[in-house]
């Protein structure tokens, strides 16, 4: 609950009646424990004071007496009877005109809360509350005042950023109510608020200010509003708002009075659009605004293109195809408000950028030489990818810069784009948009390819390893060994084994296999020895490998000193290791073409995946 207890209440007025509402709550201001409200006696009571005749006392005091009752009155007769009563507007409307905006946003404050809280209850108050509101203009042109001629380090800027706010959260609770009224109440609002230029004061306070509460009231209370708002328009008829399409008329007449050649020019290049009758709201309050932007330079390239061009350039065609690509943009972020702040520009000053990009769009038109309205389509198409790169600088780049510094950047970027660069930023898109579609398509692919690499390669190295090969089973450069011993080894016809059987020495022809076993060929040297039986060794079984070249220096070189290659003997040292990295077998490699095939072989037809080297 709102306090009050800072305030003094006089009670010393000439009024009795006055006297008595101000002792009762000056009582619960002293005592406010023994309830939080006034009883429903006592609210009706007091009403009756207030409301019943004309102001007799001090209009500060009365603002006074009027904050306190609307604070501990109880919620049924304050929402119930008194928000809908034609006096308590009329007093509020002596009180706004002659004091301000802040005067009653203490008095609108518990009502909203109330309001809020209770919508159910209070569904059809609330609704001809804010029915006055929309019918008496002067609360929204003082609460704009307000906000023009505060100063940021004014408390009460807060308080009214506050009430704004609860005024929004009001209509938005509104949630099951007759959808057609809502939307013409709320739109009402807006338009007046827009007519008495709120957006452009509203994001000034925003831009500057540095308190973090008001942004986040505007992050999160009033831009979801604004965004609805521009919803409801899209889809309500300008038929609805006659007001608008007289506005919007009279601007379209007066758009080019000078010279009955331009002005015919201009309307067979817009006659579609002469009669505005089946123009959405939305469409019609941006071209509206737009037409009276003070902002001249726009129209003396548009007069000047009108003047000498060969194709006029279509403008309100232009104008409703950015509304379409603005609504879709707002659409795209509706739900990134918080994370992305500065998207309050976009929504907020959309005039502005509205007619940033009407003047990108007409620099384009030029200098692409464009003729047709299929020419626009293409231009219009630029829009969304340059708002995109847009968002992405402002997000990526230049993250936590201040907002008015994102704001500058963002006119400058606009402003300075051109019809090549704006071109390439819509073939980035477009490759985008294609990776995203295909990716996991190429994906899926490109593991399909892989497996299917894989499988045949690995079948090519398992035919060659079936073949088998002579190694050595001891170092062949250690100096005490004079004739190494070497392994026949061979991958066994089922995949499964690897067998090993270590001879003294190399063999002309290779041994014969059959099953897991090795035979040394009849025909063999009768001195040469088999030292072991066949040793079968499970692939499975291989967990890990190591392995690391050795060589040694010839020294019957020219000259040692000097490296050369040629006169290097390398070999390769692999370990076969089990899965707690015991050594299972260590062989010796004697070419690169054998450490290609087998250390790389026995690795790929592994069943293990976990495989280190």
């Amino acid at each position: 609950m709102d306090s009050i207890s800072s305030l003094s209440i006089y009670s010393n007025y000439d009024d009795p009646e006055f006297n008595e509402v101000a002792k009762i709550l000056q009582n619960k201001i002293r005592l406010p424990f023994d309830s939080d409200y006034l009883t429903p006696q006592e609210s009706a009571h007091c009403s009756n004071v207030l409301f019943k005749k004309e102001i007799s006392i001090d209009l500060n005091e009365f603002q006074t007496l009027l904050r306190g009752f609307a604070v501990y009155c109880d919620k049924d007769v304050l929402c119930g009877r008194v928000a809908g009563d034609s006096r308590f507007w009329e007093s509020c409307k002596r009180l706004v005109t002659e004091l301000g905006f802040e005067a009653i946003v203490p008095i609108f404050a518990p009502i909203f809360r109330h309001f809020c809280l209770h919508v159910n209850k209070f569904k059809e108050p609330l609704i001809s509350f804010y029915e006055y509101l929309n019918k008496n203009d002067i609360f929204m042109k003082r609460m704009i005042h307000f906000f023009q001629v505060v100063s940021f380090d004014d408390p009460s800027l807060r308080k009214g950023f506050q009430c704004t706010a609860s005024m929004c959260d009001g209509l938005n609770s509104l949630v099951d109510t007759d959808e057609a009224r809502l939307a013409k109440l709320k739109i009402s609002l807006w338009i007046t608020l827009l007519l008495n230029d709120f957006p452009r004061v509203i994001s000034q306070i925003f831009l500057q200010s540095g308190d973090e509460i008001i942004k986040a009231i505007m992050i999160e209370r009033l831009l979801p509003s604004v965004v609805q708002c521009y919803k409801y328009m899209l889809s309500t008829s300008i038929k609805e708002f006659p007001q608008i399409l007289r506005m919007l008329k009279e601007e379209n007449d007066g758009l080019v009075t000078n010279n009955d050649d331009l002005r015919q020019k201009f309307f067979e290049s817009n006659q579609e659009y002469n009669v505005f009758q089946d123009l959405n709201l939305l469409e019609a309050t941006d071209v509206l605004f737009f037409l009276r932007d003070p902002d001249l330079s726009f129209k003396k390239t548009f007069m000047e293109h009108l003047l000498f061009g060969d194709s006029a350039f279509p403008l309100y065609h232009t104008i409703f195809e950015i509304t379409k690509n603005l609504q879709q943009f707002y659409r795209q972020n509706e739900d990134k408000l918080a994370e992305k702040p500065f998207l309050a520009i976009f929504i907020m000053g959309k005039s502005s950028l509205i007619y940033i990009l009407m003047k990108i769009q007409l620099r384009f038109w030029i200098d692409s030489g464009s003729k047709s309205l299929n020419d626009m389509e293409s231009l219009s198409r630029l829009i969304p990818s340059t708002l995109e790169q847009l968002d992405n600088i402002l997000s990526e780049k230049m993250a936590g810069q201040p907002l008015d510094v994102l704001f500058e950047f963002s006119v400058d970027f606009l402003e300075s784009i051109d019809y090549k660069v704006a071109r390439q930023y819509q073939l980035d898109k477009v490759k985008n948009l294609h990776n995203q579609k295909w990716s996991s398509q190429i994906s899926e692919f490109n593991t399909f390819l892989n497996g299917q690499v894989h499988d045949y390669v690995r079948h090519q190295r398992l035919l060659q390893l079936q073949k088998g090969t002579w190694t050595y089973s001891e170092n062949p450069l250690d100096p005490m060994i004079k004739a190494p011993k070497v392994y026949f080894i061979i991958v066994s016809d089922n995949h499964a084994n690897l067998l090993v059987r270590e001879f003294d020495m190399k063999r002309e022809e290779y041994p014969i296999v059959e099953g897991n076993k090795i035979f040394a060929p009849q025909t063999s040297n009768s001195g040469s020895k088999d030292l072991t039986p066949t040793i079968v060794i499970p692939l499975k079984t291989i967990a890990f490998f190591e392995h690391k070249d050795i060589s040694v220096m010839d020294r019957s070189s020219a000259s040692f000193k000097m490296i050369n290659l040629s006169h290097r003997n390398i070999y390769t040292e692999v370990k076969l290791l089990d899965k707690y990295k015991k050594p299972i077998l260590t062989l010796y490699l004697d070419t690169k073409e054998a450490k290609f095939l087998w250390l790389d072989g026995l690795q790929l037809i592994s069943p293990i995946s976990d495989k280190k080297t």
